[in-house]
């Protein structure tokens, strides 16, 4: 407890400080990455993949865990891959939460 007590109060002085002891680079400028989402350390991005096949009925979501050496989180990247076009997407880590609005054609 006391471990965890002051790895807290070192992050936070160090970002009252904007001291931060880690940079990392993510390229969102690809044309294929658009509508990025971050919460609590999580940055979520759309992204398409080219492919033979047909993605207008699928969306992948690239998914970075950005590292804290102060809280003890490592880096993490993973890819989500859905069956359905994603219209809208929102994540909230803090409950645990990725919510997805599939893209809906009635034929109008």
């Amino acid at each position: 407890m006391a471990d965890r007590l002051s790895k807290l109060i070192a992050y936070g002085d160090a970002l009252k400080e904007l001291a931060w002891t880690n940079y990392e680079t993510i390229d969102l400028t690809n044309p294929l990455v658009f509508k990025t989402r971050m919460s609590d350390g999580i940055l979520v991005f759309k992204k398409n993949r080219p492919s033979r096949e047909n993605t207008a009925t699928r969306t992948w979501l690239g998914v970075h865990q950005l590292p804290s050496a102060l809280r003890g989180v490592p880096a993490r990247q993973w890819t989500l891959e859905f069956e359905f076009s994603v219209a809208y997407f929102a994540v909230d880590v803090a409950s645990d939460l990725l919510i997805i609005c599939e893209l809906w054609n009635d034929g109008m």
